[in-house]
């Protein structure tokens, strides 16, 4: 009996231990940086918190695959956050390699979000350290900053954003839920739609073709707990189940 209980103790231990590593707040502000980007536009970071906007650090390295896996997520949360409206969501990639790189590493994954090379910016890394890739910091308009996994981003950039734009957002967004072996939607579909659903290592875990007028479809996949993102016709959203 005293045996197991060190046992649980132990597993209740590593579990908080885990929690926390996975997301770790910085006491100090912020450092700030200016950057320009592969299409050649400059990025002023303390100008884009100004705005009131929180900014994403993606950093990734050009051959991590598990970071080519997380691109369409990341540019689903783009989506999700109004293409930089709400938020900004800048790619760092780590590696070194030059401008014309990672701008066709951008171009062969087809998303939309600002690309920035550290060949001749290494100073972005002294600022903003990691230990592997994928890894995420998310900054918020009050200069706080947080290093995280992708799994805790969106909850933290909803914590960092105004109550008034997230009602607009809540307003624009599609609404699912996931229950009993059916995805529900919030409204029917005005017409035939496709769609994907996506887990949180970017891995296809079903196809959705939705007919006109549906609001619910059957998902044939047992789906685990998590969090899963929908594409349906160009657009996204996500679910907890």
């Amino acid at each position: 009996m005293l045996v197991t209980k060190q046992i649980n103790r132990s597993k209740t231990l590593l579990l908080w231990f885990a929690l926390f590593a996975s997301m770790y707040t910085f006491s100090q502000d912020a450092p700030d940086f200016e950057m320009t980007d592969v299409d050649s536009a400059n990025v002023h970071l303390y100008e884009v918190l100004g705005q009131g906007k929180p900014v994403v650090l993606y950093m990734f390295s050009y051959y991590c695959s598990s970071c080519s896996d997380h691109m369409p997520l990341v540019d689903s949360l783009y989506t999700e956050y109004g293409q930089g409206n709400l938020a900004e969501i800048l790619a760092i990639e780590t590696s070194g390699y030059n401008d014309s790189m990672v701008k066709q590493y951008q171009i062969s994954h087809q998303v939309q979000f600002p690309f920035f090379s550290t060949l001749s910016n290494t100073e972005i890394l002294q600022l903003y350290p990691i230990s592997y890739t994928p890894r995420f910091y998310v900054i918020c308009p009050d200069k706080t900053y947080r290093d995280m996994s992708f799994e805790n981003v969106s909850l933290h950039l909803e914590s960092c954003i105004s109550s008034q734009q997230l009602v607009e957002k809540e307003n624009q967004d599609l609404h699912l839920i996931y229950k009993d072996g059916f995805l529900h939607f919030d409204k029917p579909c005005s017409s035939n739609s496709y769609g994907e659903i996506i887990n949180v290592n970017g891995s296809v875990i079903s196809k959705l073709f939705i007919e006109a007028g549906q609001s619910k479809l059957r998902i044939h996949q047992t789906l685990q707990h998590g969090i899963y993102w929908v594409w349906i016709n160009q657009k996204n959203t996500k679910f907890i189940y």
